[in-house]
């Protein structure tokens, strides 16, 4: 029998640029935003390493009304192929 477990995400780091706000016909806020994480680790010789990771970031309504970007939610994982076959994954966050 599975256990209880907790599907969320915070991210916490820096902006790539200035967000984008745009509204829909209803006026709902609508913010596209890139943040970069970035992560230190000692490598296979124990040499540190830096990785920056890019995550594009939608945030809606109450999260989009210019307070400080804090997305914290639920992921979810979507996969599709385009035309040229080429696969494609995005993880989208929900409140």
């Amino acid at each position: 029998m599975a256990g209880k477990s907790l599907n969320r995400v915070q991210l916490i780091g820096n902006l790539g640029k200035d967000p984008e706000v745009k509204y829909t016909p209803q006026g709902t806020p609508v913010a596209k935003l890139t943040i970069a994480t970035n992560e230190r680790f000692k490598d296979k010789s124990g040499e540190w390493q830096d990785r920056t990771e890019w995550h594009n970031v939608v945030l809606w309504q109450r999260l989009a009304d210019g307070q400080r970007p804090d997305p914290v939610g639920r992921t979810r994982r979507r996969r599709w192929r385009r035309q040229r076959r080429l696969a494609r994954s995005i993880s989208r966050g929900r409140q």
